[in-house]
């Protein structure tokens, strides 16, 4: 089903003088989309922010574990 919007870009498309190179690029872009370098771009990013995302869990785990052993310590030491 197509909406006045859809119709909208493809009239836009068939009335540009200069032609764009990418088509679907230039539908998304009438239909308020991101370009497909601003989707590559937002892409690469979520990637890395995923990698970071998973070294500071892993950061996170460790940190909790030897807070975990140092508790434990302190529990056992005969001193105490």
């Amino acid at each position: 089903m197509s909406t006045s919007y859809d119709v909208a870009a493809l009239v836009a498309l068939y009335e540009e003088n200069d032609k764009p190179s990418s088509a679907v690029e230039f539908v998304q872009q009438k239909l308020g989309g991101p370009s497909i370098s601003d989707y590559e771009k937002l892409k690469a990013e979520k990637l890395d922010l995923q990698l970071k995302y998973n070294e500071l869990l892993e950061t996170h785990k460790e940190t909790s574990r030897q807070l975990e052993e140092l508790k434990n310590l302190k529990i056992d030491a005969p001193w105490n």
